[in-house]
């Protein structure tokens, strides 16, 4: 046997038969046996686990049937008969103390009662699945050699079901003297199901809101009918990511296309482009929302339609019925639109239709074409409504000591003409606000321009995603756990890969990694790699984990695959690979779903992760989630980054067996992520008091509960867009007497007297060596080289002792940010380099659990309790 390696049955077989040097037709053969022996080894042990009336039942005619119809052509009648008669046949039997029948019954009831075609392809796979997970014997048929990336004819599952929603909230009725026009958008779209049950905020007051601001616009148009920038009215959406802000922009479009206001919706990146265009057709696809007529000449022109092909939406010549369903009419998506489609695309801007953008320069400056090519028709001039989703990542750069970039140039180009109203919708507003303020905008916005959705009771929020624990402590992740040595894999992420791998229905995301192949680096290709040699198929009956489905996204491709791949599907093994529109995540979760039902899902990505795109399908949504945003990142990414494992999804979280999501990353991190939505919310109530933006965000010391959103550290917007002075000098907390947030609380417990981990070591060396005043301060590499005896290994727990003198001086740096609650317990010398010097802060130190007063301890006034054999954090030289 190799050296080091397991003695497993796969290996001791595998090595016979390179013994042997068989062919390899003589090898599939043996294999084969092999897998039979081992089939059949597996069913006697269950034969003897389970009773008789379980061997019966898998043989009975009526479960039989089920199967025999499941292979062909079924009737919705025939399927339907077989499920109530093998559904029968259960309860004849069914004690209820037997979980193997029970569970199968439980998964035919569900599937007898699943929406659409008793006929569909889905169903029969989900049929098929649920007869060999109760043991029945499946016939094994041969399947055909495919290309990676290909699915085996005639095994796609159908589209996933519509999501059952609650019923429509309560929606104020509109006042007696409402417009008109008003009166009709309300009543569209609170007849509507779809639209009416998505809706998170009270529509009445908004579309008023919308209405008022559209004309107060169109009194300020001048002679050549065109706002200049400055006078674009401002407004804005919000809430809690994933919290159905669409709704929000669906209902302004609405509006706005019966006034004859045409919409230009931007969003980020093309993933996010896809994504919100589907769910603009799905939202509307009960609406029809009649056309303005402009009074421009009618098109006369070749008309083209959208139609639903195989899930994507296809820009084709009008009439062809062969093809797809119909789409929605008056939503168009800018990369459809090509120069034989210009003209039509233009005369449905005239009809008020709005057009789904990404965020590059080139499709924004298409759109700006497309607005200027409809101005210069006869009639009316045009003009539009600007909607920016996600509108935080549009704002890159200060324009002054950083060049805007083409995107923002892009922006610019389409605002310089004029859009009546500017409507920017993010979860994240506090960079867009702050570049609002610093600007002199913010006095001009008001409370009754400022809307958010609130999310309905089934909503997954920050407060349910919660650190894995130890001992009941709270356990987070530092940048220095996670290495090129480990994969980026300490043993706490391990811990969770496990926790996920052991239950069938969890949904895994990771994003500690950029890297997607880069060379020297861990990409998530590696990681996506470590987890499969980690859960490999076992030969063993009993094991603690089940083998993962595997999903990689990065800005090009999603691939999915398994090591354990059904019978019927043995391409898995290998790999499906979808670019372009079919890579919508959402899509590939529910397809892995109705193939492997009770396999966990490991998903690997990092910018594809950051917003705007849904990380869930109807039935399988995220349990977990280890999440690393290095210092660079900005705090806007990172909430967006974990707003991926938020939205309304409780009730199918708690079906698949999780009472909340377990999220690792690092501590102050988490507690900016929990506070960031609260503080926001904090704002609006300032302004629907009466108080302007500007005032809302710097007017008055903010309460200390939201003072972690500064906890992190990290930039509130992008780097360049250079806010974080302005940020410290506009924002003001109250203080506090003690840490709030878990993260916080986590470093304190680490640095007092009976904490362990990579910042009490290196405090404890600081403490032994008397490093107490900025004579005595020492570097990042006096610390290494002083660890590097061994003397305070003990310190560092779990954690690894093996630290680079780069990872000591990040955690002395991050030791002198000063928490809400106390002073730093580090404070440097204000060098740079290889001169930048720490020492210690008696007065944040003293602050820490356990820890007594440092500058009395070394007058000899109280004992000291800081002695390193003591497993205390004072100072060794300086005793008592």
């Amino acid at each position: 046997r190799p050296e080091n390696k397991r003695r497993t049955p796969g290996r001791i077989m595998q090595a016979l038969l390179d013994t042997l040097g068989l062919t390899a037709e003589q090898r599939e053969q043996i294999e084969a046996k092999e897998a039979e022996i081992r089939a059949n080894i597996r069913r006697e042990v269950e034969d003897e686990l389970n009773p008789a009336v379980v061997r019966d039942l898998r043989v009975n005619d009526a479960i039989t049937a089920l199967l025999k119809h499941t292979s062909d052509k079924p009737t919705v009648v025939t399927l339907k008969h077989d499920l109530d008669a093998a559904i029968d046949k259960i309860d004849e039997v069914d004690t209820g103390n037997i979980t193997q029948i029970s569970a199968f019954r439980e998964k035919l009831l569900d599937l007898k009662s699943a929406r659409g075609a008793y006929v569909s392809k889905e169903v029969k796979l989900k049929v098929r699945h649920a007869l060999e997970v109760f043991g029945v014997s499946i016939p094994v048929q041969e399947a055909p050699m495919v290309d990676i990336g290909d699915d085996v004819p005639g095994d796609e599952p159908d589209e996933e079901e519509p999501e059952e929603l609650e019923e429509p909230r309560y929606q104020p009725p509109l006042p007696e003297d409402a417009p008109d026009v008003v009166k009709k958008a309300f009543d569209l779209i609170t007849k509507s199901a779809t639209m009416s049950r998505s809706l998170r905020f009270d529509l009445a007051p908004f579309l008023l809101r919308v209405h008022t601001n559209v004309l107060s616009a169109r009194a300020k148009l001048g002679g050549d009918q065109q706002l200049k920038m400055e006078e674009t009215i401002k407004m804005y959406g919000g809430g809690r990511t994933q919290a159905r802000k669409t709704p929000l922009k669906a209902a302004q479009f609405i509006l706005c296309r019966m006034m004859g206001e045409p919409t230009l919706l931007l969003t980020t990146n093309v993933a996010g482009r896809e994504d919100l265009f589907n769910k603009f057709s799905d939202l509307l696809a009960e609406i029809n929302v009649p056309p303005y007529s402009s009074g421009v000449q009618p098109y006369s022109g070749k008309e083209f339609e959208y139609r639903k092909v195989t899930g994507v939406q296809k820009l084709v010549s009008a009439g062809r019925d062969d093809e797809g369903s119909p789409g929605v009419k008056g939503v168009l998506s800018v990369d459809t639109i090509a120069q034989q489609h210009r003209g039509w695309a233009v005369s449905q801007l005239q009809q008020g239709a709005c057009i789904v953008s990404n965020n590059t320069a080139s499709a924004m400056d298409k759109l700006a074409s497309i607005v200027r090519e409809a101005r210069g028709h006869q009639g009316p001039r045009l003009q539009f409504i600007l909607t920016i989703d996600e509108a935080d990542d549009f704002y890159r750069t200060d324009g002054d000591h950083h060049e805007s970039i083409k995107l923002e140039k892009a922006l610019d180009g389409l605002k310089k003409l004029g859009p009546l109203v500017s409507f920017e919708v993010s979860a994240t507003l506090l960079a867009v606000f702050m570049a609002l303020h610093r600007e002199g905008g913010a006095e001009e916005v008001a409370g009754a321009d400022l809307w958010y959705v609130d999310p309905c009771d089934d909503y997954v929020g920050a407060e349910l995603l919660l650190p894995p624990q130890i001992d009941g402590n709270n356990v987070f992740l530092s940048e220095h756990d996670l290495k090129k040595s480990n994969q980026l894999a300490d043993g706490k992420v391990l811990a969770v890969y496990d926790a996920a791998a052991a239950k069938p229905r969890s949904l895994l995301l990771d994003a500690t990694t950029s890297a997607v192949y880069a060379k020297n680096q861990i990409g998530i290709f590696d990681k996506a790699k470590l987890v499969q040699k980690r859960y490999p198929p076992s030969a063993f009956l009993f094991q603690s984990y089940i083998v993962p489905v595997i999903v990689v996204v990065s800005g090009s491709l999603i691939k999915w695959w398994t090591m354990q791949s059904r019978e019927d599907r043995p391409q898995d093994t290998r790999g499906t690979e979808l670019y372009g529109k079919e890579r919508v995540i959402s899509n590939v979760l529910a397809k892995i779903d109705s193939y492997y039902p009770d396999r966990p899902i490991f998903v690997f990505g990092y910018s594809q992760l950051v917003r705007g795109v849904s990380y869930r399908s109807r039935r399988r949504v995220p349990s977990h989630f280890v999440l690393l945003y290095k210092s660079g990142m900005p705090l806007c990414r990172l909430v967006q980054a974990a707003g991926r494992a938020m939205g309304e999804q409780y009730k199918q979280l708690r079906e698949n067996g999780f009472e909340h999501v377990v999220l690792l990353t690092q501590p102050r991190d988490y507690d900016a992520l929990r506070a960031y939505p609260e503080f926001l919310k904090a704002i609006k109530r300032k302004m629907e008091s009466g108080a302007s933006l500007a005032d809302a965000l710097g007017a008055t010391a903010h309460d200390s509960l939201y003072a972690d959103v500064m906890a992190s550290k990290k930039s509130i917007g992008a780097l360049k867009l250079s806010l974080d002075s302005f940020v410290q000098s506009t924002l003001s907390f109250k203080p506090s007497e003690q840490a709030s947030g878990p993260g916080q609380i986590a470093i304190d417990r680490e640095l007092g007297t009976e904490g362990r981990g990579a910042r009490r070591a290196i405090l404890q060396v600081l403490l032994e060596c008397n490093c107490l005043d900025e004579e005595s301060a020492w570097s990042g590499k006096d610390v290494k080289d002083e660890l590097a005896c061994g003397a305070y290994d003990e310190f560092f727990g779990d954690d690894a002792t093996d630290l680079e003198a780069k990872a000591i001086t990040a955690i002395l740096k991050e030791l002198c940010n000063k928490p809400n609650h106390r002073e730093a317990v580090l404070e440097s010398n204000g060098c740079s380099g290889k001169n930048l010097k720490f020492f210690v802060n008696e007065e944040g130190l003293d602050k820490l659990p356990g820890r007594s007063n440092l500058a009395a301890a070394r007058s000899g006034l109280v004992g000291d309790d800081t002695g390193a054999s003591g497993g205390g954090g004072g100072g060794g030289g300086g005793g008592g």
